[in-house]
């Protein structure tokens, strides 16, 4: 009895030493792990559905030194605050969505979604800019021009509540932008929105001469529907150039004029 017992109890002691050994090393590996350098900076831009990125690597590098001195290389690991990296990024307007983590390798990972424009407006004072698919305005680039429709004419200035109140010009042109890009058919008809001061709107086709008149900000689903079938059965047998104007603003009617 007396051997089971000392028997027992080595083994019971041998347990809790192999515990206290691995403790010891997984804080041991914690530790070097904190102590370690960043050995790589990885920045991929996801890029957006049509057209090119209109932000750049570069660009998302001289942001991050901003809030960040130094170069990331020579940060430790346990100096590396990666919410606030992915705040940081998040804040910049062409960033939709940003996540930032650190592999088995020691490397940063920092991957970036950008904004979708979907229209760019010129207001009556000049001003340019794009908003996005929830609204969201974004400046130019300074790389390149999204493709999407570009809304002129006589459309006020900016207002950042502008999504709470229906009669805002840029209201409509976003409600106009967000139909078109909707429908893949008139996302590749129209090239152009422009707003009259009388709140009549007008589509530039992208194709042939002639300029849609398609009324004011109302009722757009009834009127979209009869403009496609003009465009689908109707088009092809006139020819598209044969008139300057289709005028779809009356209820139930396509009016084709010279």
């Amino acid at each position: 009895m007396g051997n089971n017992k000392i028997e027992q109890t080595l083994r019971r002691m041998a347990w809790v030493a192999g515990l206290v050994i691995t403790a010891v090393l997984v804080i041991s590996a914690v530790e070097y792990k904190k102590n370690s350098m960043v050995r790589a900076v990885n920045i991929v831009v996801q890029p957006p559905k049509e057209g090119q990125s209109l932000i750049t690597k570069e660009d998302l590098q001289l942001l991050l030194s901003r809030s960040f001195p130094g170069d990331l290389h020579e940060n430790k690991l346990e100096e590396v605050d990666l919410d606030r990296m992915e705040r940081v990024l998040e804040e910049d307007p062409f960033v939709d969505d940003a996540d930032a983590f650190i592999d088995a390798a020691n490397q940063l990972h920092l991957h970036v979604t950008q904004r979708e424009p979907i229209v760019r407006i010129i207001d009556k004072l000049g001003k340019s800019y794009y908003l996005d698919q929830t609204g969201e305005k974004m400046p130019l680039s300074r790389h390149f021009t999204a493709r999407v429709p570009v809304a002129t004419g006589s459309i006020n200035p900016f207002d950042p509540n502008y999504l709470n109140n229906e009669k805002d010009d840029v209201y409509q042109v976003f409600g106009m932008a967000k139909k078109l890009t909707s429908d893949p058919f008139f996302q590749a008809l129209v090239e152009q929105i422009h707003l009259e001061s009388n709140k009549v709107i007008y589509l530039v086709p992208k194709i042939g001469s002639s300029k849609i008149r398609f009324g004011k900000w109302n009722e757009v689903d009834e009127r979209f529907e009869r403009l496609k079938v003009y465009y689908q059965e109707i088009l092809p047998h006139t020819g598209w150039n044969k008139y300057d104007f289709i005028d779809v603003q009356f209820e139930g009617q396509v009016v084709c004029q010279k």
